[in-house]
């Protein structure tokens, strides 16, 4: 067979020290030699389970020649049972299995039984907690892969998933922006692979599962939704029944030109095919299921544009890249699914710190839709090896690849929201992304850099205020590195991420003391940047009425790398005095240019304010118009023309002042 040699499981590791055991006295079938079977699992790097011994000679007949590429952690009397009520599985390469077999296992098999004992696994290093505004929302050991979700009317409000340490998908809630977790339920008959959105309204919560998971069988996708903001759950509708489901996501439409605002869209894969499905009625049915024929990958994200275009992005297992698929009508059908950016790794990839799982090729997407420069502006995040994958864990080296798009998904450019420079030495994997309001866009991230020995990771943040084209230096989330994992499940697939006007907050699986859920507060990692407001010409303008001042010419810098669109408009204007601004909304950096026209003012001096309005931002600028009256001349002045230049005016009682306007003739009556 063509096998791929892996690293033992540690658990694994630990048994053989004892002294060894004749499996095939205690095995069922004769023909078979239990004794080899337990190496090749310590050699395939795949769980050993007492389970195995009631294998037959023809059992084992089903596992393919390519069985053993797929390197999940699951051992050969689950394979054997799963390729039997699968039989249409694929026999080669990775992926071959979904990637929840594992906690399939788990939940209806108890883990690995060796010797009578099911082995479980304590995650306790006594490592203090520093309390940095982190919060572990679950205090459930065990609990890891987590969704999060801040309410966009109400950021008080916030709902989370998590796959819980007790089994199933444990749902939480925060009624005070997630400083505080309430736990809600796990929901009945879920596995695992939570998905958390809002209606657009920010009334209903969503929440989509894998659920009802056979024996020796993947799950079905179920939906749940709350009307109170995640205390409980309505459902489930399923969405799949009977099938191999594997790897849902959820999003919601939520822009308000979008003629598709509200449709709730769900993707997920069976046996390594994507499939699409949307409910226009929020969340009561699902639309009949579209397939994406000839596309094969595990780990799809879908997001929407301002006009409702929908982007299916999903990492192919089969040609080592990233695919996406774009639906001009609301998800009724895709067109031809095209090449975002090839990969060297394809599905998964062993790191130091993620040695057992595996750092899973998953993409996350988001759409710029703050109306801003670089509104429409397309972005998905995955991670990646350097260079093409190894089967050794020391020789991989992670990195995180953004695409963007300016074009629809015509064409892709590629950038890191990090420095290349130590990817030899540190490892990044699981990112998500979102963009806010302002058309920031936040990546976060695991970084071993606080570790020479690449297995103890801290949560990282990276913003982009230019569209992706430069990155905030990566900053540190976590107070305390997470200890190594050592376990079948370790960091999961993915983190989660969820930002709503100055509130950003991630969560992530750690194990500082014991693997749990954890989130932070975020509002002040990010320089939000800011804009100066100015003119280099005069301010002062001298007029008679009825007459037009010169143009005034305003400039608009950024300051701590500001981009966005600043708005301008005059704080008020005294009667009689009309206003020009051109144009009234600024692409920082860039300028505009004021006119004032008095027609029927007092005579005096008039203080006009011009106001530059970017979101939270505001700043002003004060104007000085004076409007001339007409002169009543003294004799002989007014004889001595020659008095009457550019360097003197007068004021109405004769007095010649130096002035910095055209001369006061021009107002004599």
């Amino acid at each position: 067979m063509n096998m791929r040699s892996m690293g033992l499981l540690a658990f694994l590791s630990s048994l053989l020290w004892a002294q060894p055991q004749d499996y095939n006295e205690r095995g069922f079938d004769p023909r078979v030699d239990y004794n080899q079977m337990f190496l090749d699992s310590a050699n395939y790097g795949i769980p050993w389970d007492d389970r195995n011994l009631d294998l037959t000679l023809e059992d084992l007949s089903v596992l393919p020649d390519g069985e053993f590429e797929d390197t999940q952690k699951i051992p050969l009397f689950f394979r054997v049972g799963f390729r039997k009520a699968n039989p249409d599985m694929r026999t080669f390469g990775e992926g071959q299995y979904p990637r929840s077999a594992p906690e399939v296992y788990q939940l209806n098999h108890g883990g690995p039984l060796i010797d009578g004992v099911f082995v479980k696994h304590e995650h306790r290093a006594g490592v203090p907690i520093v309390n940095n505004g982190e919060v572990d929302f679950t205090s459930q050991p065990g609990s890891a892969e987590s969704a999060i979700s801040i309410n966009p009317m109400n950021t008080n409000r916030v709902v989370a998933g998590i796959n819980w340490g007790a089994g199933g998908q444990g749902m939480l809630y925060s009624s005070d922006g997630g400083a505080s977790w309430n736990f809600s339920t796990v929901l009945s008959g879920s596995c695992c692979d939570p998905a958390v959105a809002w209606s657009p309204d920010g009334t209903v919560a969503y929440t989509v599962t894998l659920s009802n998971c056979g024996v020796f069988s993947a799950c079905a996708v179920h939906f749940y939704r709350s009307t109170n903001n995640g205390q409980t759950w309505i459902g489930p509708v399923a969405i799949t029944s009977g099938q191999t489901s594997d790897k849902e996501y959820i999003h919601v439409d939520t822009h308000p030109t979008s003629p598709h605002l509200g449709n709730i869209y769900v993707t997920w894969h069976d046996n390594n095919v994507l499939k699409f499905a949307r409910s226009t009625n929020g969340g009561t049915s699902f639309d009949p299921q579209i397939q994406f024929a000839g596309s094969q990958g595990i780990g799809s994200d879908i997001t929407s544009d301002s006009a409702g275009n929908i982007y299916h992005f999903w990492p192919s297992t089969s040609n080592g890249s990233i695919q996406v698929a774009k639906s001009t009508n609301g998800g009724t059908s895709f067109g031809t699914p095209t090449q975002v950016h090839d990969t060297f790794a394809s599905f998964d990839y062993p790191i130091p710190s993620f040695d057992n799982r595996r750092a899973f090729v998953y993409v996350a997407a988001d759409v710029d839709l703050s109306g801003g420069p670089f509104h429409d502006r397309i972005y998905a995040v995955w991670n990646d090896t350097n260079a093409p994958e190894s089967g050794t864990a020391a020789n991989n080296h992670s990195l995180i690849e953004v695409a963007v798009s300016d074009n629809g998904g015509a064409s892709w450019t590629i950038t890191n929201p990090h420095s290349l420079a130590d990817v030899l030495t540190v490892d990044r994997f699981n990112p998500w992304l979102e963009v806010d309001e302002q058309g920031v866009v936040h990546v976060i991230f695991y970084d071993t850099r606080n570790d020479a020995q690449r297995r103890k990771p801290d949560i990282y943040h990276a913003a982009s205020e230019d569209g992706g084209s430069t990155w905030t230096t990566p900053f540190r989330v976590t107070a305390v590195s997470s200890n190594y994992i050592n376990d079948s499940f370790q960091w999961g697939d993915y983190a989660g991420l969820s930002v709503v006007s100055s509130r950003i907050r991630p969560s992530w699986t750690d194990n500082r003391s014991t693997v749990e859920g954890y989130t932070a507060l975020m509002e002040q990692m990010i320089v939000q940047g800011d804009f100066s407001l100015s003119s280099a010409n005069n301010t002062r303008k001298a007029v008679c009425p009825g007459e037009t001042t010169s143009s005034i010419t305003l400039d608009l810098a950024p300051i701590d790398g500001f981009t966005g669109t600043v708005d301008l408009d005059f704080q008020s204007l005294p009667a009689g005095v009309m206003g020009s601004i051109s144009p009234m909304s600024v692409v920082v950096p860039g300028s505009a240019t004021v006119t004032l026209t008095p027609n029927s003012p007092a005579v005096g001096d008039y203080d006009i304010v011009v106001e530059g309005t970017s979101g939270s931002l505001t700043h002003d600028i004060t104007l000085d118009l004076f409007v001339r009256g007409p002169l009543n001349v003294i004799y002989p002045l007014w004889q001595n023309t020659g008095l009457f230049n550019a360097d003197y005016d007068f004021d109405t009682n004769g007095v010649i002042d130096i002035a910095d306007e055209v001369a006061a003739v021009d107002c004599l009556e």
